[in-house]
C-alpha cells in the first residue's frame, strides 16, 4: 500500500528562496490584538520605517522567476523518471524542450529590461512576484505582501501609491488574476494610468485551462504588459 502513495515535490525545496518583504508604502498584516496594534503603530506606518522589513516565512511563489521555472521543470522530469524509468527518455526530452522555451522567454524579458525607460512597477494588489522582480532587477511598490490576507488598503497606503504613480509618471498599475482589481482601478482613476493584469501562473480560469494555457503562454502575456509598464508613457488626459 505504501508504494501507491503519491510522491510530493515541494517547489520551495528545488530552488533558493527569499523571505517576504515589506517595502515602502506597503501595508503589513494587521496585528490580531488591539494592544499590539497600538504598540507597533509607529513602526508600521506605510512609507515609513517598515521599508525593507522581511518576514521569517519564505515567499513561496518561486516559479514567477522564469529561471526558477526552468530548474523546476528539470527537477519534475527527474522525479517522474525515477518513478517511471521506462519512459525516462520521453520525460527528459519533453523537459528539455520546455526549458528551452522558458529560457527563450527569459531572454526576452532581459532584452526588455535593458531597453526600458524605467525600472519600477506598481501593484494595486498583493505582490506575489518578488522572484520575478529580483530576477530582472525591478523596484516595486504594492498594496500588500504576496501572501497577505488583507484586501482593503489603509488610506495611507492608497495615497502613497497614487502619489508614486503621479510623481514617477508610471503608466500601468497591475492587479493579479482572480483579484477584484478595485485597488488598482482606484489608483488608475486618480492618476490616469491604465490597469493591466499580471498573471502569477498560480491559478487559471476554466476557459484558460480548456484553451491550453501554459506557463509560457501566460508569461508571454505578462511580457507585453510589463513592456507597456516599463517602456510606455503615461496616457494623455482625456478631453472633457
Amino acid at each position: 500500500m505504501g508504494e501507491d502513495r503519491p510522491r510530493t515535490l515541494r517547489l520551495v525545496d528545488l530552488v533558493d528562496t527569499v523571505d517576504e518583504e515589506i517595502v515602502e508604502g506597503m501595508m503589513p498584516e494587521r496585528e490580531t490584538h488591539a494592544d499590539e496594534d497600538e504598540e507597533s503603530a509607529d513602526e508600521h506606518v506605510p512609507g515609513g520605517d517598515a521599508s525593507g522589513e522581511t518576514h521569517e516565512e519564505p515567499d513561496e511563489h518561486v516559479w514567477t522567476s522564469p529561471r526558477n521555472a526552468a530548474v523546476i521543470t528539470e527537477k519534475i522530469a527527474e522525479s517522474m523518471s525515477a518513478l517511471d524509468p521506462d519512459n525516462a527518455e520521453i520525460y527528459g526530452r519533453n523537459a528539455a524542450d520546455y526549458e528551452a522555451q522558458i529560457l527563450a522567454l527569459d531572454e526576452e524579458f532581459r532584452a526588455l529590461r535593458q531597453k526600458a525607460k524605467r525600472d519600477t512597477i506598481v501593484f494595486g494588489d498583493r505582490f506575489p512576484i518578488r522572484y520575478f522582480a529580483l530576477e530582472y532587477g525591478l523596484r516595486y511598490y504594492a498594496a500588500f505582501p504576496g501572501c497577505s490576507a488583507e484586501s482593503e488598503p489603509s488610506a495611507a497606503t492608497l495615497a502613497f501609491l497614487i502619489d508614486k504613480v503621479r510623481e514617477d509618471k508610471i503608466p500601468v498599475v497591475f492587479s493579479i488574476e482572480f483579484s477584484s482589481g478595485n485597488i488598482a482601478r482606484a489608483i488608475c482613476e486618480s492618476t490616469g494610468a491604465v490597469q493591466r493584469t499580471f498573471h502569477t501562473c498560480h491559478n487559471v480560469t476554466r476557459d484558460e485551462f480548456e484553451s491550453g494555457a501554459t506557463y509560457v503562454s501566460l508569461m508571454r502575456g505578462n511580457l507585453e504588459a510589463v513592456r507597456e509598464a516599463l517602456c510606455g508613457d503615461m496616457p494623455l488626459p482625456q478631453e472633457e
